[in-house]
């Protein structure tokens, strides 16, 4: 596949140093230093929650069917769409803007061309032109996928990746994250290591669906977190004798690094963390476990914690479930590595969330050439 310039370039679409940001949380906010830091003024924010009087850094912050802003700066001034999350849908967003006038609307994709300098990378978020650097390496990663659903979405990711093109994200499967129904079932009773347990919500989805476990291995860093995947362990799961609760995460190494912590599911290892937590590799602390799958959500350590279970995933060749959205590369980069390593997998892809989120590698052995 070619990956295809971006649509639009930025200095095209504004129209002078005035702009509109839409949406007051903490992206918004950080789009409105980055945005200053260049030199541009914001007139005002726009957020569905506004209340009456509200100002940021003394920008009022407006309901979008707020009537105090002329029509022609509405038709005119660009308003950037600081929505970066999982359960926000843009296309309605969009849509409502456009009745109300506003009509140069720009997906972060778009404006981080501006400003994704100051803003850094944000999970699968990045300048587009970043892509294009890697346009071998993405044809061969679309090659690995196992069917027709796999690739089309591939090519949608990568499409709006690079255009911000606001009709080309896919909708999400949001139901069935770990176990689509189009795809091939894992192997059960389940012998499940969970990286990135987080209060022990997949184990929780497997035991509502019915999914036999017969020993898991969860591994949580975070202390809140882990506390409560504890409480979880004891209350629900007593029946289950064959299970090991880590307070650690998981790499290539075992190791001690920095970590970001207290904030949910959005803890991760980082070099601007202030705590500091152990690091463990799969193949030092269980490598006689046997694991038909193994699921990774461990914010942008997922390649890393691959390297570190290589031993385990060669010898077992267990299910994979491994998230490819915290990175840029992850799309392509985690199948690729897995595939050298020649276990026979078959690879699919499914999202879901919005926004490119939850996006999951699924590794399944595939039967082996006669």
């Amino acid at each position: 596949m070619a990956i295809r310039k971006e649509k639009d370039n930025i200095d095209s679409l504004m129209t002078g140093d005035k702009l509109i940001i839409y949406g007051a949380g903490n992206f918004g906010k950080d789009v409105f230093h980055a945005a200053v830091r260049k030199g541009l003024s914001i007139i005002a924010f726009l957020d569905q929650n506004a209340k009456p009087g509200r100002h940021y850094e003394g920008i009022p912050v407006l309901r979008p069917d707020n009537s105090s802003i002329p029509a022609h700066e509405k038709a005119n001034i660009p308003i950037f769409l600081a929505v970066h999350n999982r359960d926000v849908e843009l296309f309605p967003i969009i849509s409502l803007l456009k009745t109300l006038g506003y009509l140069n609307v720009l997906t972060p994709v778009v404006f981080y061309d501006l400003l994704g300098d100051q803003l850094g990378n944000r999970f699968w978020l990045t300048n587009r032109s970043y892509y294009l650097q890697y346009e071998d390496v993405i044809r061969e990663g679309f090659s690995l996928w196992a069917d027709d659903t796999s690739r089309n979405l591939y090519r949608q990711v990568l499409k709006y990746r690079v255009t911000g093109d606001y009709d080309l994200p896919p909708m999400p499967d949001l139901k069935c994250q770990y176990v689509s129904t189009d795809i091939p079932s894992w192997k059960t009773p389940l012998r499940f290591v969970d990286c990135g347990a987080f209060d022990g919500d997949t184990i929780r989805k497997f035991i509502e669906l019915g999914i036999h476990i017969q020993a898991v291995a969860a591994f949580e860093p975070d202390e809140n977190n882990f506390r409560a995947l504890s409480f979880f362990v004891r209350e629900r799961l007593k029946a289950l004798n064959d299970i090991t609760l880590w307070p650690c995460a998981v790499y290539s190494a075992t190791n001690r690094k920095p970590f970001f912590s207290g904030v949910g599911e959005s803890a991760k290892l980082s070099d601007a963390g202030s705590a500091t937590v152990q690091c463990v590799s799969l193949d030092d602390v269980i490598p006689y476990f046997r694991p038909n799958l193994i699921k990774m959500d461990i914010e942008g350590a997922e390649y890393d914690a691959l390297l570190g279970a290589k031993q385990t995933i060669v010898e077992n060749i267990p299910g994979l479930a491994i998230c490819v959205y915290h990175q840029p590369d992850d799309l392509w980069r985690i199948p690729l590595l897995v595939q050298r390593w020649g276990c026979e997998y078959e690879f699919y892809l499914r999202q879901h969330a919005y926004n490119g989120f939850d996006l999951v590698m699924y590794g399944v052995r595939g039967q082996p050439d006669n």
